[in-house]
């Protein structure tokens, strides 16, 4: 999923209404369209991430299933309540998305979307997680808990890793021995 460049947690509900912000969101997302388009990888579009939900998501949505309406587009804050991060909220009718992409559901959330809130919403669209496990270093466990229900669940199609990636540098020591160097292993105080 090719992810267009809008991410502003610190103004969460203000970027996305802003009529200030419309143009310049909708320019990242056709850039990232136009640029993409062609690349046999991307399978769908996202309309960023963390970054509230308001009309500058729609504008964006429109202008992308015009463009390109061989691929999906999904953006996850489209299934968060009108204003902030708070829990997921899954029967909000203006949702621009054509997946229901949840970030960081738990388990019991999943089972929940799966046997109740699906089948009570008559909701159609696949369920795939746009977060479900950070992977960094030796991490991700739990993932086979996820895919138990995942497999057994009509809807649910998986989800996406964040940060699958060792973001270490490669560096050698003074006897050419290879390691990754990250995050305080350059003498900085403040580091991720």
């Amino acid at each position: 999923v090719d992810e267009a460049n809008i991410e502003c947690h610190g103004h969460y509900d203000m970027i996305c209404r802003e009529h200030s912000f419309s143009l310049p969101n909708l320019d990242r997302a056709q850039r990232m369209v136009v640029r993409d388009q062609n690349h046999p990888c991307v399978i769908g579009w996202s309309l960023g991430n963390e970054a509230g939900y308001g009309a500058n998501h729609a504008m964006m949505y429109n202008w992308i299933k015009t463009y390109d309406s061989s691929r999906f587009v999904q953006y996850e804050g489209s299934n968060r309540p009108v204003w902030g991060q708070l829990p997921h909220v899954y029967d909000r009718v203006d949702s621009f998305t054509d997946v229901i992409c949840p970030m960081y559901p738990s388990i019991d959330e999943i089972i929940e979307w799966a046997y109740i809130t699906a089948p009570k919403l008559n909701e159609q669209r696949p369920f795939i997680m746009c977060e479900y496990a950070h992977a960094m270093g030796n991490s991700s466990g739990s993932l086979s808990d996820y895919w138990d229900v995942i497999k057994k669940a009509h809807g649910l199609q998986g989800g996406f890793i964040w940060d699958w990636i060792d973001q270490g540098i490669l560096m050698k020591d003074e006897n050419g021995r290879e390691w990754h160097a990250y995050g305080g292993d350059f003498g900085e105080a403040s580091h991720d």
